[in-house]
């Protein structure tokens, strides 16, 4: 780690990200190919000994003609090579260094394998996409992708403050402009996601992602895994019921529930978020967003 340590201290210094933090480590794509090997190796052994066992029913229990000398050859020969792809796969060409995400006050910077080295600096950042996954059984936020005006792109934790500290920068940003714009009944597109005095519209590729509801028709909007799943219910209309939209992987697509929530109240729809969203503009020296969130 000290090697770490002295990588991170140089890196901060030559893209001016500030003091240093953390550092986090995570292991080589070899892993994935060790697995392989040792995957190959099991499926070889354990289908040799079922074919053995097989001929054994065969011959023993229900009295087939035995196998050929040359149907054992070729069983052998199958499982050898497997064995042997298997091993291959074990042995490494040689030891690749893990990749590292440094921390700082003013940034993050990932190091690859090969020594690539990609800075994004906060003051820098112009949009933050959110990944979600799908788990067994629910959905969850992955982490968040940090790009800056270059197109350096650098994905973070989720639950680290960094991802909160760009919210916020992005919020200070571009919410006020979206609001004015929307307040002077221009429509806004967040995503796939266009939203104005009339009501929403939805233009996904998504399975049914193509939707319009107008505000007279909505009974209430939710917004859940921050902001990043959208679900309109409507009371009337031609088809009433619940029509979604997902904004993961959309840039600045977190600004959609702040924007929505907005446009709700004016519209005198109910609002729902399954965490609280902080107010518009808090001051400069409040907590971060995700103290204020749980607030």
């Amino acid at each position: 780690m000290g090697t770490a340590k002295a990588q991170a201290l140089r890196i901060g210094a030559t893209y001016g990200l500030g003091s240093h933090t953390s550092t986090f480590a995570q292991g080589s794509r070899l892993r994935n190919r060790v697995k392989a090997g040792w995957t190959l190796i099991s499926i070889a052994v354990i289908g040799g000994i079922c074919l053995v066992v097989a001929w054994h029913q065969e011959t023993a229990v229900q009295h087939y003609p035995p196998p050929t000398a040359q149907d054992v050859t070729h069983a052998g020969e199958l499982v050898a090579l497997g064995v042997a792809i298997g091993v291959i796969l074990l042995v490494p060409p040689r030891r690749t260094p893990p990749w590292y995400w440094h921390y700082y006050e003013g940034g993050v910077a990932t190091v690859s394998d090969r020594g690539r080295v990609t800075a994004v600096r906060l003051a820098d950042v112009v949009s933050m996409s959110t990944t979600v996954v799908a788990g067994y059984d629910e959905s969850f936020v992955a982490g968040s992708a940090l790009t800056d005006h270059a197109g350096n792109t650098v994905s973070v934790s989720h639950r680290h403050d960094l991802a909160d500290r760009a919210e916020q920068i992005l919020l200070d940003r571009h919410l006020g402009p979206l609001i004015a714009r929307f307040d002077a009944g221009q429509p806004v597109a967040i995503g796939c996601l266009t939203m104005g005095k009339r009501g929403i519209t939805c233009r996904s590729r998504r399975p049914k992602g193509h939707w319009d509801v107008t505000w007279p028709e909505v009974s209430n909007v939710v917004t859940r895994l921050h902001g990043q799943r959208v679900t309109v219910t409507r009371h009337q209309g031609r088809k009433p019921g619940m029509v979604w939209a997902a904004l993961d992987d959309e840039p600045n697509g977190f600004l959609a529930g702040y924007l929505l929530r907005h446009a709700a109240r004016q519209a005198g729809v109910p609002f729902q978020a399954d965490e609280p969203l902080p107010s518009y503009f808090p001051p400069a020296d409040a907590p971060d967003a995700r103290a204020r969130r749980m607030a």
